[in-house]
Order: structure tokens, then C-alpha cells, then sequence
């Protein structure tokens, strides 16, 4: 049978995480590896040295002359053009993949890559790749996002580091003054960072295991209702130099507390040392 290099391995959500080597775009040259020619994309990772890691896993790679591409801008709409043309990317990185994509035939099942292996995956991770009994995705990379807050700003306004969605709001207003805001959530506030956070944080979920409707009920409303309480406050920082996966605004000291990730660490304690804490 012949099958074209994308049925062989368009995947959502990539591969590995790393992929040759310098300042090469994956335009011209790739790997080097013998065998089919393979176009490989990934958005701009922020953190130093990504880059240049993904390039040198993919120039080791000698079955298949591996391109990666380190696509700037809005990579998912990027993305999803190319996905209806015949020049798309062979192997990408997608946050999903829809089940658009899946019943467009824009990406491939790729559940007999997981025979023998499919244990050393989360199941929740999994989850999301899985519909019609078929895996349509690997997972690359599992993003942890913590709470940051300052240790010296929660310890002189006599605040201590919130242990729920009350004590968030109230720490927030607390927090704030004339040249500090309480907590920054993304120049949204919030709607994109957070997701379904603060369905989780009330014991619910978008959609129940049996495929009913999770939210309809009066937890969502009083949680959503206590997250428009801190537009009422003033206690969100909006319009922050960088959104809200750079952590500039909280080592800048715009902002008592930002939701980031784990990979905001290393840049967190280089600006603050052991002026901060991080909660789940």
C-alpha cells in the first residue's frame, strides 16, 4: 500500500520534544538522515536553548531527513491553513488535535505506536488524544502552572498565600496599591490561562466522563462569579508588557501574585532569589 508522508506521521500535539542544530530554519537542509523527507513544526518556544535542543535531536535522527521549522506568530492558525493544503507539515505540534481535524483526515491514528509503551502514559494525558476508541496524538509535554506570589509583599500587607478561590480575591484586593496590582492572570484576566481552572478548583468539569454537559451547575456560577469579582476590585493587572506565560510582570514587581508555568522558574529565582513561593 502507499500512504504520503502525512498519513504516515501528521500527529497533534508533536512528538518528541526536541529536534538539528545552530541557526538552521529547517527551510534548507534538514537532518541529513536517509529516507523520506520530513517537515516538522513546532511554535516558538520562549525558553533559551529549546531551539537549538529540537535541532539537535532531530539532526540525530537518520531514518528520515528531518526540517524542523520554529514558527513565530500565531502558530495554531498558522497551523491549521497549512493543514488544508497538500504543503502542510508532516509532523506538528498542536494543542488537541479537534475533532475537526480528526474527522477531516488532517491527522492519523496512531494508537499501534503505543503497543507495549501505552502504560508509561497519563491516562488524563491521554484523554484528550483519544476518540472513537483510537489515539489520534502523542503527548509531548505535560505544562505545569503554579501560582507565584511574593513572600515579602504577602508578609507586610499580613496576607498569607491563598489556599482557595476566596482566599485568592481577597489576597488580590489585598495585595494591591497604587504601584503594585494584587495578581495578574494574563492581559485577558484570565479567560485564556486559566481554562478550565476554575471549573477544577469547584470540583467540576467542562464535560462529564459520560459525555454530559459539567458545568450546569451553581458551583460554576459562584466561582466564576468570585473570578468578576476581581475585575470589581481593580485587583487584576491588565496591559502588562508581556502576557502572562512570560513572568516579567511578577520579577518586575507589577504584580504581587501571576499565574505562569514551571519553565518561568529558573528566570523567577535569577531576578528574586528566595523572595517567592509558587502554589498548585
Amino acid at each position: 500500500m502507499t500512504i504520503s508522508r502525512r498519513a504516515l506521521l501528521g500527529t497533534g500535539a508533536a512528538l518528541g520534544l526536541l529536534t538539528a542544530c545552530g541557526s538552521n530554519t529547517g527551510r534548507e537542509g534538514g537532518s541529513g538522515g536517509k529516507g523520506p523527507r520530513l517537515a516538522q513544526w513546532y511554535h516558538q518556544y520562549g525558553e533559551p536553548g529549546t531551539e537549538q535542543a529540537v535541532k539537535r535531536y532531530a539532526a540525530a535522527y537518520r531514518k528520515a531527513d528531518v526540517r524542523v521549522q520554529w514558527r513565530p506568530g500565531n502558530y495554531d492558525e498558522q497551523t491549521a491553513a497549512a493543514l488544508l493544503t497538500d504543503s502542510g507539515p508532516d509532523v506538528f505540534e498542536v494543542n488537541g488535535p479537534s475533532l475537526d481535524q480528526i474527522q477531516g483526515g488532517q491527522v492519523v491514528d496512531l494508537t499501534d505506536l503505543f503497543d507495549g509503551v501505552r502504560d508509561d502514559f497519563n491516562p488524563v494525558a491521554l484523554a484528550p488524544k483519544t476518540y472513537d476508541g483510537k489515539i489520534w496524538a502523542i503527548p509531548q509535554v505535560l505544562d505545569t502552572h503554579l501560582l507565584y506570589y511574593r513572600k515579602s509583599l504577602l508578609a507586610d500587607a499580613g496576607v498569607r498565600a491563598p489556599r482557595s478561590m476566596d482566599e485568592l480575591v481577597d489576597a488580590a484586593k489585598a495585595l494591591t496599591t497604587k504601584k503594585v496590582k494584587g495578581l495578574f492572570l494574563g492581559n485577558d484576566g484570565g479567560a485564556g490561562a486559566l481554562g478550565m481552572t476554575p471549573l477544577y478548583a469547584a470540583g467540576l468539569s467542562s464535560v462529564t466522563e459520560d459525555g454530559e454537559v459539567g458545568f450546569d451547575d451553581p458551583a460554576a456560577a459562584r466561582v466564576l462569579g468570585r473570578l468578576r469579582q476581581l475585575y470589581a476590585d481593580k485587583s487584576l493587572l491588565l496591559g502588562a508588557p508581556a502576557d502572562w506565560s512570560d513572568p516579567s510582570a511578577f520579577t518586575q514587581e507589577l504584580t504581587a501574585m501571576q499565574w505562569c508555568g514551571l519553565w518561568a522558574l529558573p528566570a523567577v529565582r535569577e531576578k528574586l532569589g528566595d523572595d517567592f513561593g509558587v502554589l498548585p
